[in-house]
């Protein structure tokens, strides 16, 4: 409970909520990909399919309140992907926010989208569990599509601000 968090200086969360991080998935999105087709895709389970619902209206909100000039899909399931083609578009970047477990239903999921990528310029936003399957990944499918796999642990050893905790890191401990 965020409350927990914000009224108790001594307690500290190392990660952040899944509804969190789909906050930031969808304000990212907002933020970078204007012009964009944008589809959320879940697997169908009751979870996946409420957390999408969710994912839609935070963007849909959030597409309001920034002027964004994206196209939002209603939440489709995987069933369903087989006629993705028909709405999706030439002249835009289709962006799939995938919510999709289980390492068959992933490969399949992506097989159709790499066989799509011929035609359309395709973003595949998957879920912080494919970490978990990468390397059984078919990586032929990967090779037209843009696959990001997000995680709150990543780091930046470009960032300035890395750069200089390693450097103060190594001149203190010597290492």
């Amino acid at each position: 409970d965020d409350n927990i968090l914000s009224l108790n200086t001594n307690v500290i969360k190392l990660s952040p909520s899944v509804s969190k991080e789909y906050q930031y998935l969808c304000n990212y999105i907002t933020n970078n990909y204007n012009n964009s087709n944008i589809f959320i895709i879940n697997d169908g389970s009751e979870q996946l399919t409420k957390m999408s619902k969710n994912i839609y209206d935070i963007i849909n909100n959030l597409k309001k309140t920034s002027n964004a000039n994206i196209y939002l899909n209603q939440p489709i399931t995987l069933n369903n992907i087989s006629k993705i083609n028909e709405i999706m578009d030439i002249s835009k970047e289709n962006i799939f926010i995938s919510l999709i477990k289980g390492e068959a239903q992933i490969n399949n999921y992506l097989r159709i989208l790499s066989n799509l990528s011929d035609k359309y310029d395709i973003s595949v936003f998957g879920m912080k569990e494919w970490n978990n399957v990468e390397e059984n990944i078919d990586y032929n499918y990967l090779k037209n599509i843009k696959l990001y796999l997000f995680s709150y642990f990543f780091i930046d050893y470009q960032s300035e601000r890395v750069i200089s905790f390693v450097e103060a890191y190594r001149q203190k401990y010597y290492a």
